[in-house]
């Protein structure tokens, strides 16, 4: 006696819907990723147009939660660390 496995299409067509939908989730999610999650690198001879010392300022990363200085240029947060620190010139 042989068995034989029938599929209906109503079956098909559900494990091919399936398979559409998990095909435009992935692709959707590698169109969201970020390709440049690289942080940008800006020269250091823009202009620090805010500095502040002698702070405590809340960081907001984990492993370094505080910080005692920071740098602005433009609307861009350059640098973050202790008052001591500082950035080569040139």
């Amino acid at each position: 006696m042989t068995i034989k496995c029938v599929r209906s299409k109503s079956t098909e067509f559900r494990t091919l819907m399936r398979v559409y939908i998990l095909l435009v989730f992935l692709l959707g999610a590698a169109a969201c990723s970020r390709a440049d999650s690289q942080p940008e690198r800006r020269s250091m001879s823009d202009p620090i147009t805010l500095a502040v010392v002698n702070a405590r300022v809340w960081t907001g990363d984990r492993a370094a939660p505080w910080a005692e200085a920071l740098a602005v240029s433009g609307e861009r947060l350059v640098a973050v660390g202790t008052t001591g620190h500082r950035a080569p010139s040139g």
